[in-house]
């Protein structure tokens, strides 16, 4: 008996629906269509925690001090979305927004200082009454300062000069997000004439423990305010500041963002 093997030839086009049809299980999306991205980039404060980047609870990427940023743009579905940054430590949840996502466009979220206890993003809207000054807000990074600090702001040039500026204070300083602003002149202008070395110290006190001095000129546990290049005073700055860890007879002052009006 002579066996007769039957052949069917199929279309091509027919091949390559079917392919489509078993690549993709039913109501999944096609990756592309409809779909835009996100980036996100960090600057870590020396051993914070990890820190995820959920899109409408899902996980979708882990930042870290060796890859503070996404290696490869988040997909995501055109349309809203609820963006959370956790403290994979803590679980705690430093920024909770909306973004709005376009179809085959990226959003580039704006680069943040993460410290652990807060994402610190730049102002980049505020700027001075007066080209002659700068502004200037701080967060606390030392862990041993209080976790809330009112700050009192004097002229000082580590020797004679010493004026305190009752006008000038900063209340309510945190750890997990920065003050409100201060706008301050030339220190110069604030010293006796003769005086060639001049800064803005600060000197820090716990509201919620009969205002104890907790960073004081007397002992050497104050700070200052310190910009680029060593500058004491940039004008038309807009400047914001840490409070860093007690090192070399000071509370280290720690620039984290700088933005000079043009």
């Amino acid at each position: 008996m002579i066996n007769i093997k039957k052949y069917i030839v199929l279309p091509v086009s027919l091949l390559v629906v079917s392919g489509l049809f078993f690549s993709c299980n039913k109501g999944e999306d096609i990756r592309g269509v409809g779909f835009g991205s996100l980036e996100v980039s960090s600057v870590f404060s020396g051993e914070a925690s990890p820190l995820l980047v959920q899109v409408d609870g899902e996980t979708r990427d882990t930042l870290s001090v060796d890859k503070p940023y996404t290696t490869q743009k988040i997909l995501i579905k055109e349309g809203e979305h609820q963006l959370v940054l956790f403290n994979m430590t803590t679980q705690k949840a430093l920024t909770d927004t909306t973004i709005t996502v376009e179809a085959t466009k990226t959003i580039s979220l704006p680069k943040f200082y993460y410290t652990g206890d807060a994402a610190l993003f730049d102002d980049l809207t505020a700027k001075p009454s007066s080209p002659d000054n700068m502004l200037v807000r701080v967060v606390t990074l030392d862990p041993s300062l209080p976790d809330v600090m009112d700050l009192k702001i004097s002229v000082y040039d580590y020797a004679s000069v010493n004026i305190p500026l009752a006008d000038k204070m900063i209340k309510g300083v945190r750890k997990d997000r920065f003050s409100g602003f201060i706008e301050l002149p030339d220190p110069a202008t604030l010293a006796p004439p003769d005086v060639a070395f001049i800064l803005y110290a600060i000197e820090g006190y716990d509201p919620n423990d009969n205002n104890k001095k907790v960073m004081s000129i007397e002992n050497g546990t104050n700070s200052y305010f310190l910009l680029s290049n060593n500058q004491y005073y940039i004008p038309n700055a807009v400047v914001s500041m840490g409070i860093g860890a007690y090192r070399d007879g000071v509370q280290e002052p720690f620039e984290i963002f700088e933005r000079i009006i043009p």
